[in-house]
């Protein structure tokens, strides 16, 4: 402890006679870098330059092959290729036209290698492929006309529709906006998963939005209903309520969200003190009422899960940050779950996590985040009870405007909702899972990874970037059902 107190205060001498940037900036970190992306698909810093076509718009193009090779048990090679394209700004009439275009092509050699189910989880993406054969995803392709009907947005196409609605659907949008205090938008179509869409189901609804700016008030509201052409799979309605408030140093808000039977309620706060660089915030959230199995859409049902619907539960906590000096953050929090109706699948916990960042505090230009995460789970009926102590850190070194480079240790996918459950044969009813020795179905899904990487910005139109990553698998698991895991990455990816 002694030499801990000593580090921390040359740390703090040493960053007292430099002349630093503020780590604190209206409650975000100042990072010269790109850090929170590097470690997710298509994590680049660039997507897209820009290329001026008057007033025929702005065009953008990116084209990136991804190369990904990974060797554990089973040796799996992939293959993929990504095409993004935007047109903005193309005037047409009294107002302008965007057209959009996302897809990606993919090929694997072994996407579920046999024997191996825990592969599942480490890359979900392949379950729908098949070896050898390319399989093509759109995930956005859409033509949006702004203000060519006055006071009218139209979106055609496969379109995300708003953050609030949380859909993506195959269909029309059709968004009205007659003042500054009033947007409502209404929309048809398929909805679309990440893999698939769902041809049997069709949505309808509409979102309302009410920004009072001169009170800080934002209220909004929906409604969705989703139905079927054969009425083989249930119907469903899901409404959504929220109230957003701004005063001096703090946002409130207040959300309830009906899916069918199942009530969820949100509320919180964020409490903003620049002068001091503190914030705290905190919420608590909950359920009353349940939906009974195979009585909600799929599609819905995989927000539902989301939301927490499958059982009724309270949970809340805090989180609460402090810069310190200019370059150091801390970050302290605290959460907790307790069930209504307990079961092994959602089990009362609580977590106390924090965090210390430091923004160019070793070097110029680095940023280091050290994390630490503690949980404890009961024990329930048959199932041991569960406390871990986690910790990792994320690094990343800007050598110039081409270079960066990066390292961790991850740890931070361990989630309750993520939480390797056990589940005893006779109460798993048919989950997939592996059977281990005590007669328990094992799940499992990544929670360590060790990981190295950098980009390379060539030109202003190509940028590559490798990354080596290593899977150690479940770090709480008992029984040794899941081999560790080596990948290599490398992006390539043009941008015009």
């Amino acid at each position: 402890m002694r030499g801990f107190v000593f580090i921390l205060f040359i740390v703090l001498l040493l960053s007292s006679i430099h002349n630093y940037g503020y780590a604190y900036s209206g409650g975000s970190y100042t990072t010269p870098d790109s850090w929170s992306k590097h470690y997710n698909a298509n994590g680049v810093k660039y997507s897209m330059n820009g290329l001026d076509l008057g007033d025929k718009g702005t065009l953008r193009l990116g084209l990136t092959t991804r190369l990904d090779l990974k060797i554990s048990e089973i040796t799996d090679i992939g293959v993929y290729q990504y095409f993004r394209g935007s047109l903005t700004d193309f005037e047409l009439g009294s107002g302008t036209m965007r057209i959009n275009l996302n897809l990606r092509g993919g090929w694997v050699n072994n996407p579920r290698p046999s024997g191996v189910d825990q592969w599942a989880y480490f890359d979900a993406t392949r379950l729908g492929m098949n070896p050898y054969d390319v399989d093509l995803r759109i995930y956005q392709a859409n033509v949006i006309l702004e203000d060519v009907i006055p006071i009218t947005d139209i979106a055609l196409g496969r379109i995300y529709l708003s953050e609030f609605e949380s859909y993506k659907i195959d269909g029309i949008d059709i968004g009205v906006n007659p003042s500054e205090y009033f947007d409502m938008n209404i929309f048809y179509g398929l909805p679309v998963t990440y893999y698939s869409s769902l041809l049997a189901t069709q949505v309808a609804g509409a979102t309302v939005d009410i920004p009072i700016s001169n009170s800080g008030t934002r209220i909004r509201g929906n409604f969705s209903y989703f139905f079927q052409y054969d009425n083989k799979l249930p119907e469903t309605f899901v409404g959504k309520f929220r109230v957003d408030q701004t005063i001096p140093w703090t946002t409130i808000y207040a959300e309830g969200i009906i899916i069918n039977n199942a009530n969820i309620f949100d509320a919180g706060f964020d409490l903003l003190v620049d002068i001091s660089r503190s914030e705290l915030s905190g919420y608590i959230m909950g359920q009353v009422g349940r939906n009974a199995d195979d009585s909600v859409n799929p599609y819905v049902s995989l927000y539902e899960n989301m939301f927490g619907a499958s059982s009724e539960y309270i949970m809340g906590g805090f989180l609460f940050t402090q810069g310190i000096i200019d370059t150091i953050m801390v970050g302290f929090g605290f959460e907790a779950r307790y069930n209504i109706q307990e079961n092994y699948a959602s089990r009362d916990y609580y977590r106390v996590f924090a965090n210390i960042d430091l923004v160019d505090l070793l070097w110029k230009n680095n940023f280091v985040s050290i994390i630490f995460d503690w949980y404890d789970v009961p024990a329930y009926g048959r199932q041991e009870a569960n406390q871990e102590l986690l910790a990792g850190f994320k690094m990343t070194q800007v050598i110039n405007d081409k270079i960066e480079l990066w390292a961790g240790f991850n740890v931070m996918n361990y989630q309750y909702k993520n939480n390797p459950i056990k589940f005893y044969a006779a109460d798993a009813e048919g989950m997939v899972g592996t059977l281990n020795a005590y007669g328990e179905v094992e799940h499992f899904d990544n929670t360590a990874i060790a990981y190295i990487g950098g980009m390379y910005r060539i030109t202003d139109w190509c940028l590559i970037q490798l990354d080596y990553m290593f899977d150690y698998a479940d770090i709480l698991k008992q029984y040794n059902t899941r081999p560790d895991a080596h990948m290599v990455e490398l992006w390539v990816n043009f941008l015009w």
